[in-house]
């Protein structure tokens, strides 16, 4: 009996392992596949932006830059530096994916395993392609899903958990679309390990404090940072020429972050585009979008209890925070990156807290692709939208949007 159970233990630690070197070299072949090896302007003057100015808006990553250039020997406020930066700072947190990965799977066995294999190789090369691409490539939101990761991991260990406020903050810090955009994991998570444990009072304690320190730096950065922003300006773009390709940076961004000035009107032309770019997302992407509905529908009837009931209702309509960025800007790409990390994340997050429906309906799911594969098929299409842009979502509905207009097909 022993030693089948140890059987069993190395058979399940040498498919993990012949796993991770076949995602390690799916990745590294989708790195070599998207390198550009450029910096775009919106993400170089991103660097620009730092807290030796004061306590302001999407700073931390410019001050971490900063910071090396005052401890490194060499100037770094150059853009031949910054393309170094970026090799070596996304080269790390894809190691880090990795790891997050290793851990979800070592907590996971049997056909809950085969299933998250599925989900993080989506969540990976979602992951990997999107931010190699030259549109993403720096892009703060890699390193606030690195942030989400690591506050999910923190919720692995009962002793760890307190870091979550921690990367609420650090979150925001990055970037303030952070609240809208990946606070949800954290926030979803954090209220679904509050209904299921006996110590909620500990776990409403950690929901509360992220949420409060998360919406408390939101509402700085988003309403009271920029009183300055007229004395430093000068200073401010001196050192995005310096950090830009050719000292082209971008100019709306740094008015609106350091100014205040409101740029919304210089999107209005994106916005039809964004809708009809959707629309046609969502038809590709129809399997996926009623599995994931059926899936929490299945999970919010089978729950035992109002607790139940909530925690997987939060993890359908978690994913609604992208709604403001959605009808408000036009990032689209980034919002729709944003939404897939999150499903995936939550539902494998909710399997490694060993929650016992899910892993049923995971085991009944994996079954039934199993015994009908065109099932994966149509789950693993979304592969073929990959990478996720900025403005337009991707290659594939960008190319099928300007096709219609150019054929007058699309009257809006």
């Amino acid at each position: 009996m022993i030693s089948g159970n140890v059987n069993m233990i190395d058979t399940r630690k040498k498919e993990i392992r012949r796993y991770m070197i076949l995602l390690c070299i799916v990745g590294f072949c989708i790195c070599l596949v998207n390198y550009r090896g450029r910096v775009i302007a919106y993400n170089t003057t991103m660097l620009a932006l730092s807290y030796e100015y004061g306590f302001t808006s999407r700073s931390l990553l410019g001050t971490l830059y900063h910071g090396l250039n005052a401890i490194l020997p060499i100037d770094i406020m150059q853009y031949n530096a910054v393309l170094v930066f970026a090799l070596v700072a996304t080269g790390l947190i894809f190691i880090f994916l990795m790891y997050f990965v290793y851990k979800c799977l070592c907590r996971l066995e049997g056909k809950s395993l085969k299933y998250a294999e599925y989900a993080l190789m989506l969540l990976s090369i979602c992951i990997i392609s999107t931010f190699t691409f030259a549109n993403n490539y720096l892009r703060v939101d890699i390193f606030m899903i690195a942030t989400s990761l690591a506050a999910v991991l923190a919720m692995f260990n009962k002793k760890t958990e307190w870091l979550t406020i921690v990367f609420s903050a650090i979150g925001v810090m990055f970037h303030q679309g952070f609240v809208l955009m990946y606070f949800n994991i954290i926030l979803v998570l954090l209220f679904y390990k509050w209904m299921s444990e006996k110590n909620k009072v500990k776990y409403a304690i950690l929901f509360f404090a992220s949420f409060i320190v998360g919406s408390a730096l939101f509402i700085w950065f988003e309403l009271l940072s920029r009183s300055k922003g007229t004395e430093i300006i000068d200073t401010i773009l001196q050192d995005a020429t310096n950090l830009s390709n050719r000292g082209i940076f971008h100019t709306t961004l740094l008015y609106h972050e350091v100014l205040g000035v409101d740029v919304s009107g210089s999107e209005t032309s994106f916005v039809h585009m964004n809708h009809v770019q959707f629309i046609l997302f969502a038809i590709v992407c129809l399997p996926v979008i009623i599995y994931i509905f059926r899936f929490f529908i299945i999970l919010i009837k089978k729950g035992e209890g109002l607790p139940a009931k909530l925690k997987y209702l939060a993890g359908l309509v978690g994913s609604l925070t992208i709604m403001p960025d959605m009808l408000f800007k036009v990032d689209y790409g980034r919002w729709v990156m944003a939404v897939a990390a999150y499903y995936l994340i939550v539902i494998v997050g909710m399997a490694v807290f060993e929650d016992k429906l899910v892993i049923e309906q995971i085991e009944k799911d994996y079954i039934m692709m199993k015994a009908h594969p065109y099932i994966i098929i149509l789950c693993v299409m979304p592969i073929i939208i990959v990478p996720f842009l900025d403005v337009d979502i991707d290659i594939l509905t960008k190319n099928w949007q300007r096709w219609f207009q150019s054929k007058s097909l699309i009257f809006y």
